[in-house]
């Protein structure tokens, strides 16, 4: 079902004019529905489509994933952002405070019950929320398994091999392969790319940009 299909005519009026402040995939779904009521002339929206999509082919997008593209005579080389990797250190400093926190909360909020003072619903409620804030720290010291396995990462593209370094088992280790052993893999965690049925990376399956740009990183790296 098209997103806009019961949106009115106004309401399409005035998304056409914010279009350049829509997402990609809402740029093509309003396109998509213009055209099929033949409100309005549809060529500044075309050409702004049209613009993104080139954008995704060149890999302008490829730092949304954590990765940056760089090309020379020999080949292509890919290695993982510093932003990504300091968003990764901020996540993992602050989901352990967060769990700290979380942690102290919990035993205060046990201490409570067995306190000879009153018990104090508010302070209660308010160690809960901070046990509660402690769970999302945990979820966000996922960043260390990402800092471990992409120090070091490279993906090297040249001529027909593709070369690997990454860690597995922490231990930072190189691998070798035909271009013929890379391929996209489709699943419940998204779009991956793999070599040789090893996991290089992978994109957000709620993300049309990212699926785009992985897909267009194999075509650079089976054409490079």
């Amino acid at each position: 079902m098209s997103l806009y299909q019961h949106t009115e005519q106004s309401h399409l009026e005035e998304l056409f004019e914010k279009s350049p402040k829509l997402t990609y995939t809402a740029k093509i779904e309003l396109k998509n529905e213009l055209e099929k009521r033949k409100i309005i002339e549809v060529e500044p929206l075309v050409s702004l489509i049209n613009y993104e999509t080139d954008e995704i082919k060149s890999l302008k997008f490829l730092e949304d994933i954590g990765f940056t593209i760089k090309k020379n005579d020999d080949g292509i080389i890919i290695t993982r952002t510093k932003y990504a990797i300091t968003l990764d250190i901020i996540a993992v400093i602050l989901g352990l405070i967060l769990v700290v926190a979380g942690i102290f909360n919990l035993v205060s909020a046990f201490a409570s019950f067995f306190s000879d003072s009153n018990f104090n619903m508010s302070g209660f409620l308010i160690n809960i929320l901070f046990v509660v804030i402690g769970g999302y720290g945990f979820k966000m010291l996922s960043g260390i398994n990402r800092l471990l396995e992409f120090s070091g990462f490279k993906l090297i593209a040249v001529q027909d091999i593709i070369t690997l370094q990454k860690r597995f088992d922490l231990k930072l280790q190189t691998v070798e392969r035909s271009k013929t052993d890379l391929k996209l893999v489709s699943n419940s965690t998204g779009l991956m790319l793999e070599l040789d049925d090893i996991e290089v990376f992978s994109a957000n399956p709620e993300s049309p940009v990212q699926t785009l740009t992985m897909k267009a990183l194999y075509n650079h790296l089976k054409s490079s």
